[in-house]
């Protein structure tokens, strides 16, 4: 596995901007099939439909919210589950 160069640095720069604003999962890597329904910060967006992602980093309460809502019971991967529950894609 190879990251990109600084990506650390990057990361870092993201969370900063991340903090204060309302968010829930934060994708590291994606192949969106729709495109960003807003820009929210210079580096930061509101995504449309993605598929492929590559990592993610959820805020605490989101990763209960997937456990409550016993995702690993869905037959769909957890990147269709992720737009569709942000209100993004098919239902």
């Amino acid at each position: 596995f190879d990251l990109q160069e600084n990506f650390k640095e990057r990361l870092g720069a993201c969370l900063d901007e991340a903090r204060g604003l309302d968010w829930n999962l934060m994708y590291l890597g994606r192949s969106p099939t729709e495109g960003d329904i807003r820009r929210v910060t210079e580096h930061l967006a509101q995504p449309g439909y993605t598929l492929w992602t590559v990592g993610y980093i959820f805020k605490l309460d989101a990763a209960k919210a997937l456990v409550e809502a016993h995702v690993q019971k869905r037959l769909a991967p957890l990147d269709h589950y992720f737009s569709v529950a942000m209100g993004q894609g098919f239902r």
